[in-house]
């Protein structure tokens, strides 16, 4: 009997030391935490535009990534935002503005779009090539 309390009492405090377990975080949540978890500058689409047309920036490349199926939300925007510093500094840039997020089932087949239960991050956003002289 003490043991079945003690592994109830486990997961509990394991899904409520968990916050996207089962709930991904709401839009400003996501762009917040996410701001915080990445390196390379993050701008607005609003502000992007604006500094491509001011010449401040100019856009490289549009890209997306998986981040690969990890065991919660947190973690699937952890793996995104390392994704997204390395495509950011391989395109030679040092910004990026974030065109699309959404999680997907993970190990979607291409050919019959078959795939497993859990979820992967995909971060849809364009590298950016920014003056920072400012």
């Amino acid at each position: 009997m003490k043991w079945a309390s003690l592994i109830t009492l486990s997961f509990i405090l394991f899904l409520g030391c968990n916050r996207y377990w089962f709930n991904p975080p709401n839009p400003m949540q996501f762009i917040t935490e996410f701001n915080e978890l990445t390196n390379s500058r993050m701008y607005s689409k609003a502000d992007a535009k604006l500094a491509v047309a001011s010449k401040k920036c100019s856009y490289i490349e549009l890209r997306d990534y998986y981040s690969g199926a990890r065991l919660n939300g947190r973690e699937d925007m952890k793996n995104g935002a390392i994704g997204v510093d390395e495509w950011v500094s391989l395109d030679g840039g040092n910004a990026f503005y974030l065109e699309a997020y959404r999680w997907v089932p993970a190990g979607v087949s291409v050919y019959d779009g078959t795939g497993g239960t859990s979820t992967e991050l995909k971060i849809e956003f364009y590298t950016m090539s920014c003056d920072v002289s400012e």
